[in-house]
């Protein structure tokens, strides 16, 4: 069994790595290790500007330093701050939040609806390998705080009891992963199951909630199925259409807001080359054909000599 001794070493190693690499103002945990044994690490650099960063691969690839870390860090310029704590999740477990900030109700609501567009689908595309249990939990896990993010806003009740079914089963899952346990076939299929319809459920839900503010905000829409208008809405998003009718509105004002937040991250990650070297990018869904190109083979090729080597080599007990 792995203990949280074991998590505080590593975050240790590579802050103390990390900390001396020009250009990194600040190294932050983000997320609680709350299933030792299943649970991974995740990072934030926060680095002085985009321009002068040239990154390492060790700096981006934690994953050398232990496989308690399953990708890279996040990066995010200091002056972008207070769009990363609008528009993400991600908090400094050691200080509750990033950056100190009054966050509106409205402000809030359209972000995470602008995030769980993005994020379901994703959950909708996703691929799961019945033989990586590790990975169905994170990701399962990934679904869960889709799904308080839902309930914050009063979007979503378990009526039904499906989401606590669900939440049970990961826990019992994790459970048996954290005493050295692997889950049957049988259970994870189950869970692969209840993922999907949870998945369907999300779908519906973001996509009622985008009707509701198109039709609050008199933004024309087309009567398309879930799937398509989520899709349909994040495009409009991605190429700026909604800040082209000119209205008036925190909505619209938000939204691009967003847009800039977003646009510019994509450029500090490929600019810096920070994102072919292992970089995990902020938000989901970023168009690597266009960003990476040729290159995308050789992040796959950094990240799957990184796991090797740690398994191999660095920590050969875990």
């Amino acid at each position: 069994m792995i203990k949280i001794e074991k998590y505080d070493f590593a975050f240790e190693q590579y802050v103390n790595m990390a900390k001396q690499h020009p250009g990194v103002l600040d190294v932050i945990q983000c997320g609680k290790v709350n299933n030792p044994g299943v649970s991974d690490i995740d990072v934030a650099l926060i680095i002085d500007n985009w321009k002068n960063f040239i990154p390492s691969i060790k700096l981006l690839n934690p994953e050398i330093i232990s496989p308690l870390f399953t990708h890279g860090p996040f990066l995010c310029e200091k002056s972008d701050l207070s769009d990363l704590q609008l528009f993400t999740t991600l908090r400094n477990i050691h200080d509750n939040n990033i950056i100190c900030s009054e966050i509106s109700k409205d402000d809030k609501m359209i972000s995470v609806l602008i995030r769980q567009t993005r994020c379901f689908l994703h959950f909708f595309n996703v691929t799961l390998n019945h033989n990586n249990s590790r990975q169905i939990l994170l990701i399962c896990n990934s679904l869960v705080h889709s799904f308080k993010d839902l309930e914050s806003l009063k979007w979503y009740a378990d009526i039904d009891g499906r989401y606590s079914a669900f939440s049970t089963e990961l826990s019992v899952l994790r459970q048996e992963m954290q005493n050295g346990y692997t889950p049957s076939n049988k259970s994870v299929v189950m869970l692969i199951k209840d993922f999907q319809e949870l998945v369907l459920l999300g779908v519906k839900i973001v996509s009622k909630a985008i009707k509701e503010q198109l039709s609050i905000n008199k933004i024309n829409f087309k009567q398309l199925s879930d799937v398509e208008l989520i899709l349909w809405f994040e495009m409009q998003i991605r190429n700026g259409n909604f800040a082209n009718n000119n209205i008036d509105s925190n909505f619209i004002d938000v939204i691009s807001r967003w847009k800039i937040f977003y646009e510019k991250s994509v450029s500090g990650y490929v600019s810096s080359n920070s994102l072919w070297m292992g970089g995990e990018f902020l938000f989901f869904n970023i168009d690597t054909k266009s960003t990476l190109g040729w290159r995308i083979w050789l992040r796959r090729l950094i990240k799957f000599n990184a796991k090797f080597y740690c398994k191999y080599f660095a920590y050969r007990d875990f």
